[in-house]
């Protein structure tokens, strides 16, 4: 168990090296990961709350990490042993992303702040601020980030993704409701309903005002789709919200036709702005929470091709 550190007075910059220390002392029990097709129920040690979390490809191994929105995040192995307990130097971590190259992006609510941290080493870019002026959020909801470091903000507020170069210079402003998820190419995948033709696309964008139609299908308006992943091979993984409250992952193949879905345990944690699932595409996996305060548990599945 880590000792808990005092956030007062860290500077940004010791960012990187408080969740490196984690990671890596974390990481000492490793487990073998289950075979292929095998859905997993990890149990979670009792947590007052979980905000968002991530599937981390870190150290060799992946983790589960949890954040509570406030400042504490909590580190556990595959099995739900929890590794350690970290204060981070960002109060108000609001949505967290883990990347194929072992990367994390932090989104503060508080200060409308990206970050992206290396996990064995220094911060390698931030961007942001919380405002109403050109490069500010109303409202952070969800980050990202591509492989070229360029770093992705979704202003909930403004219903509106912000991306900004890897030194933090704004470079285009996308006019979508959902996101931020990047492909391999570097393109914002969002999605667009237009009622006045029943059409539901869901569209890639390298710059604003420029579409390529990855699908195109009937519009059921009681249904809500949000994009969450975008695999190597054009595989887009989709959330799909039910017009009773039911929710399911829907895969959506590199051709735009419908792939096979995941139908998600009856209580899954599918309130509130955060996204309370992580998608792997590396391992192609989703770890999505369900249960509560009284019991949370992580559920492993593998998407099914």
């Amino acid at each position: 168990m880590f000792s808990r550190m005092n956030p007062q007075g860290r500077a940004i910059s010791n960012l990187a090296a408080s969740i490196a220390l984690a990671f890596f002392i974390g990481a000492s029990a490793a487990a073998p990961l289950p075979a292929a097709g095998t859905r997993v129920t990890i149990p979670l040690p009792r947590l007052e709350s979980i905000d968002d979390m991530a599937w981390a490809p870190l150290s060799g191994e992946r983790l589960l990490i949890t954040t509570d929105g406030e400042s504490t995040m909590t580190i556990l192995d595959r099995t739900g042993k929890r590794s350690g307990e970290l204060y981070l130097p960002l109060p108000h971590v609001r949505d967290m992303r883990a990347l194929a190259d072992g990367t994390l992006v932090l989104g503060d609510r508080r200060t409308g702040r990206i970050y992206h941290v290396k996990a064995d080493g220094p911060l390698l870019g931030s961007a942001g601020a919380r405002g109403l002026k050109e490069g500010e959020f109303l409202q952070l909801d969800r980050v990202d980030a591509d492989s070229k470091g360029r770093l992705y903000g979704l202003d909930g507020a403004e219903l509106r993704v912000l991306r900004f170069s890897a030194s933090g210079e704004l470079e285009a402003t996308f006019n979508v409701e959902t996101g931020p998820v990047v492909d391999s190419r570097g393109r914002l995948i969002a999605m667009q309903d237009r009622l006045s033709t029943a059409e539901r696309r869901i569209v890639a964008m390298e710059k604003a005002g420029t579409e390529v139609v990855l699908y195109e299908g009937k519009l059921d308006p009681e249904s809500r789709w949000e994009p969450m992943a975008a695999l190597s091979d054009g595989t887009l993984v989709v959330r799909v919200f039910g017009p009773s409250g039911d929710c399911k992952i829907q895969l959506v193949g590199a051709d735009g036709k419908l792939g096979n879905s995941i139908a998600l345990a009856d209580d899954a944690v599918l309130a509130g702005p955060a996204r309370v699932l992580a998608v792997d595409p590396e391992e192609q996996t989703i770890v999505y929470l369900a249960g509560g305060p009284a019991g949370y548990r992580a559920i492993r599945v593998p998407l099914p091709r």
